[in-house]
């Protein structure tokens, strides 16, 4: 759906009228992440950066009529994508293009002649000499293989039809602390749960609550200043950072031991709500150029990028993927009346005699009930894009880095090891778990550039 609205946002710069074919089973537009769900599961970015068109910011606050800082329940998101798909699908054809929407599941792509991919569904094969990818997120892990065991839900979602069925008194154990685990705690809540409720994970850490971005202008993190390293390494990304602190005003040593405390996630939590308009870390990093850290990251040694990817990701990621402040003074009233409760340092989960134990830094009491709200990478999903991930290695048309990002050239969005042939791919599929590429706006930006790619490709042929 962004591809098309990005390529619409172009529509004078093809010389030929595009021919676009949708393959989605179901979920059309909105996705599992957007459709039908209690109301308790908010958007985690306020309505005002919520826009399908980065040129129109407050396109989704008019849709909505509110005002661009409410967080709103995801379905209703949802609604609003359905409504800008049908409308760039109408666009589209309105100016002579074709579109088509075909509800099938693609089952596996292959090398077709001339450069063709073929794509193969339950239906028969077509080929095309272009093929996007837009694969969502994975599925569950299921960590502790529990799958089956009586009071394991497999997946939270829709959380509609897989909370309203636990006891309201039970213990129920989640395992997770990241945006899921919170959309579960969310929902117990919402639907009257009053008994204990424990997020189990290895480091403990939750998403910080969203702040207050503050207009800082980078002068230290910034593209020429990378350029001017021979041999980038950490302990330099770090430095910088702490010259963009200074430089804003605040103490580098304070922040940077708040960003990686080793304090209770109530501590924390607590912490970052009381700094929602003080936020420099998350502020710098919103306003960094958009190359700088692809830059870093291909600048960075192997090895070091394994520290980063189990160190540090943890928190960064708590800054990456915050939660709306709404929901993080709802936690913090649970956990300070001690329904909820954090426990870090899951080492073993076990069903025994009906109930699940928990073997944690300390002593977690047998629950009743476990939900598993971990994600694995789209690379590792269980799910009905399994064939299609399958045939991209049996066919030699994708690589992988070593945290399950599918290797793209970050200029035009296409499958490095798929050339000749024209794949693309954006979105999550193109992050692995080093780094956030599904949100709204980071989607947007690769549906952006791979746009730009098939205007340049369509004028190079065309001319």
């Amino acid at each position: 759906m962004g591809l098309l609205g990005r390529m619409l946002a172009r529509a004078d710069e093809f010389r030929r009228a595009p021919r676009v074919v949708v393959y989605e089973p179901d979920n059309l537009g909105h996705g599992v992440a957007f459709g039908a769900d209690l109301e308790s599961a908010l958007i985690n970015l306020p309505a005002g950066r919520m826009s399908m068109d980065p040129g129109d910011p407050d396109q989704f606050a008019r849709w909505l009529d509110a005002a661009g800082d409410a967080y709103v329940p995801r379905q209703v998101f949802g609604e609003y994508l359905v409504d800008e798909f049908w409308r760039a699908v109408g666009q589209a054809r309105a100016l002579g293009w074709t579109v088509d929407v075909v509800p099938e599941t693609v089952a596996a792509l292959g090398k077709g002649s001339a450069n063709e991919l073929l794509v193969r569904t339950p239906a028969g094969v077509r080929s095309f000499g272009q093929v996007v990818l837009g694969v969502g997120s994975g599925t569950t892990a299921d960590p502790y293989r529990l799958s089956g065991a009586s009071g394991y839900v497999v997946d939270p979602y829709p959380l509609a039809a897989t909370l309203p069925g636990i006891a309201p008194r039970s213990h129920v154990l989640v395992i997770g602390t990241g945006l899921t685990a919170i959309d579960v705690v969310l929902g117990l809540l919402h639907l009257g749960h009053d008994g204990r409720i424990t997020l189990a994970s290895r480091t403990g850490i939750l998403p910080g609550p969203r702040p207050q971005i503050m207009p800082l202008d980078p002068k230290h993190l910034t593209i020429d200043a990378v350029r001017r390293f021979e041999s980038l390494g950490l302990g330099d990304v770090w430095e910088l950072l702490k010259l963009e602190l200074a430089s804003a005003g605040f103490d580098a040593d304070t922040e940077i031991s708040w960003l990686l405390s080793s304090a209770s996630a109530t501590e924390r939590l607590r912490y970052q709500l009381d700094r929602l308009d003080a936020a420099p870390i998350q502020s710098i990093f919103e306003n960094l150029e958009t190359p700088v850290p692809p830059m870093i990251r291909a600048a960075l040694s192997a090895d070091e990028m394994l520290k980063v990817a189990f160190d540090y990701k943890p928190y960064l990621k708590s800054i990456q993927c915050p939660m709306p402040p709404v929901s993080a003074r709802k936690l913090l009233a649970v956990m300070d009346s001690g329904q909820l409760v954090v426990a870090p340092g899951i080492t073993a989960l076990r069903h025994r005699n009906g109930r699940f134990e928990a073997v944690a830094r300390e002593s977690v009491p047998a629950a009743e009930v476990v939900i598993d709200a971990t994600r694995l990478s789209p690379r590792r999903t269980k799910g009905r894009a399994r064939g299609l991930l399958d045939s991209l290695s049996a066919e030699r048309l994708a690589s992988w880095n070593s945290f399950d990002g599918l290797i793209v050239d970050p200029r035009t969005g296409r499958v490095v090891a798929a050339a000749p042939y024209r794949l693309f791919a954006y979105g999550e599929i193109t992050a692995g778990e080093l780094y956030y590429a599904s949100s709204l706006p980071a989607v947007v930006r690769g549906a952006n550039v791979v746009a730009a790619e098939l205007v340049r490709h369509d004028n190079e042929v065309g001319s």
